[in-house]
């Protein structure tokens, strides 16, 4: 977490648990979800308490909670959207009452284009990178969509002066921001009425205008590395990913506090 994060959450009063989603599991494995009496009620086929992430809800289109207890070649979406990840090198580890993806530069995530994933105003997910880059100007992929004007992605950059993350639904922002590798940390992003607000670890950190519906209806979405349209792929994430949630409906502040595992939120 960077100094300017943590200034944030001194300033808010925030306490920080990097765990999972707020309605999943926090990062005490004692604190199970409000529906532990019906484990499994998610589509990810897990049979944990941890079992509320991907409940139907509105707006969500594409939701990843990775809880699977094995992986196999592909994995059903399980949000709204009749789309599937086919999966290669993608290995599973256990957190927080579920599982998470490991990830290495031969991992392929991908999700074909389809018609569907459109009209995205939110994302949110989890990202470990175990490897940040080194050498300016180069990058890692945590999640990437179309090259197009209405593009979504998280990207996390070394320049001269530092570390950067790009945010991007229908327009690029990129701030400075340091992670501490190995770390677990929260990304989101919301488009609401032309207006990209950016979220590192449940704290809003910039706004700005342009920001347009997201799409992914060409070229699919990638995770742990950059789309390079057609399923392949370059800047992959030494790392791990978890709770990936894509939206149609904008995500207020405080869900995204929530999701990032804040104990005060606004």
């Amino acid at each position: 977490m960077s100094a300017h994060t943590v200034a944030l959450l001194a300033f808010c009063g925030c306490g920080f648990t990097p765990g999972r989603f707020g309605d999943h599991v926090t990062g005490d494995a004692t604190t199970q979800d409000v529906d532990a009496a019906t484990p499994g009620d998610d589509a990810s086929g897990d049979t944990t308490a941890a079992a509320k992430l991907c409940d139907p809800q509105t707006g969500l289109l594409v939701c990843y909670s990775f809880d699977a207890p094995t992986f196999g070649a592909t994995m059903a979406n399980e949000g709204s959207a009749p789309v599937t990840a086919q999966l290669t090198s993608v290995s599973r580890s256990a957190r927080a009452g579920g599982g998470a993806a490991e990830t290495t530069s031969a991992t392929k995530i991908y999700i074909p284009g389809d018609a569907s994933l459109a009209g995205v105003l939110s994302m949110e997910m989890w990202a470990r990178i175990d490897n940040p880059p080194t050498v300016d100007d180069t990058r890692v992929g945590l999640i990437d969509a179309d090259a197009t004007a209405s593009a979504m992605s998280f990207f996390y950059y070394k320049r001269s002066t530092g570390h950067e993350i790009r945010f991007e639904i229908g327009v690029q922002r990129f701030l400075p921001q340091t992670l501490t590798s190995g770390t677990w940390h929260h990304f989101g992003q919301t488009c609401d009425n032309g207006t990209l607000t950016a979220f590192v670890d449940g704290v809003a950190i910039d706004a700005s205008s342009g920001c347009n519906p997201g799409t992914a209806a060409a070229y699919g979405l990638i995770f742990a590395a950059n789309n390079l349209q057609g399923g392949n792929k370059d800047s992959e994430l030494t790392g791990a990913i978890d709770s990936i949630r894509i939206w149609t409906t904008v995500r207020t502040p405080t869900q995204i506090c929530e999701a990032a595992g804040l104990s005060l939120c606004p």
